[in-house]
């Protein structure tokens, strides 16, 4: 029964409060909310994708880099252990 009741409450507790937040919310077809304002926020997002991308190409260049010295290496360390061998 405790378990019950506290399931109850826990239910409630994380649905009704956010029932409260979606009713307190503007609606998005408010006539104050305006194009203009809009622009500040798409050249935000605009850099902040142009800026995800130098990163990603970054950070894929370190990567094969990073692969070409471990294949260099790998070739070496095999290189290394045929001479070895043949002593």
């Amino acid at each position: 029964m405790k378990k019950l009741l506290l399931y109850a409450c826990l239910f409630a507790g994380m649905v009704l409060p956010s029932t409260r937040v979606l009713a307190k919310k503007a609606p998005v077809t408010d006539s104050s909310y305006t194009t203009s304002q809009d622009q500040p926020f798409k050249s935000n997002i605009e850099s902040l994708v142009r800026y995800q991308e130098e990163r990603k190409a970054k950070e894929k260049k370190a990567a094969m880099i990073r692969i070409g010295i471990g294949v260099a290496l790998l070739v070496v360390l095999g290189i290394g252990l045929s001479r070895k061998k043949k002593r």
